[in-house]
């Protein structure tokens, strides 16, 4: 029986991880492109660290441009060593407070809380954004595509829209009026206190918890259910 040699050189091993301090300047707004994992903590003032192999950190790009920090891969990506598995890189920032987040591609974006008078969450791709508290006068939350957004708190007046397959469930978000868009299969959820305006094509499902007054127009095979 022959042997197969295979040499080291070509034998992927995992990088050794490493954690490195960014210095950035103070952002309200975050938008992630790529497949990257991203927590944001508000309340405390701007930092950033990344954790990973120092191939994976090589490859991300951050930057404050008018106040937004842009999360997307580096145009002079680093190549690595040969047979390094560059692994995942996680992201961890903090900063006073955020009004407009959003991913595209399969990034997965965690914030703690968002507060202000008005507020937007979007979710472009196969990414998953979670909010764990919101408050807002106004709020416009949506999904384009397969993602999924998960959100709690509370809303004055709040916009709703999914488009694709991905889904919302702000089943833990109240709204006093809430407008729903569904176009697509995807599933939306949320919850209406005084008033909900739900528009659905497509065969989805929407479902709106709460005692709210309903209007409700729906131009395909979607399935509405409304207080």
């Amino acid at each position: 029986m022959k042997k197969l040699l295979i040499p080291l050189a070509l034998i992927a091993t995992p990088a050794a991880a490493v954690d490195r301090t960014l210095s950035i300047t103070d952002f309200d707004s975050i938008r992630v492109d790529g497949g990257y994992a991203v927590e944001v903590a508000t309340g405390r003032a701007p930092s950033g660290k990344l954790s990973g192999s120092e191939q994976a950190i090589e490859r991300v790009d951050i930057r404050v441009e008018s106040r937004r920090l842009v999360v997307r891969p580096s145009a002079s990506n680093w190549g690595g060593y040969p047979g390094a598995e560059p692994g995942t890189v996680t992201i961890r920032l903090t900063t006073p407070g955020l009004l407009i987040a959003g991913t595209t591609g399969a990034s997965s974006l965690v914030v703690d809380k968002m507060r202000g008078t008005a507020l937007r969450v979007a979710v472009e791709g196969s990414g998953a954004v979670t909010i764990g508290a919101i408050e807002a006068d106004r709020l416009d939350i949506g999904v384009s595509g397969a993602g999924t957004l998960r959100v709690a708190g509370k809303g004055a007046q709040v916009s709703a829209v999914l488009r694709g397959s991905g889904g919302i469930d702000a089943s833990k978000l109240v709204a006093a009026d809430a407008t729903v868009g569904l176009d697509g299969t995807g599933d939306l959820t949320i919850g209406a206190s005084r008033s909900a305006n739900v528009n659905a094509t497509g065969g989805g499902r929407v479902t709106v918890l709460g005692k709210p007054a309903c209007t409700v127009k729906n131009q395909g095979t979607a399935t509405v259910v409304c207080g």
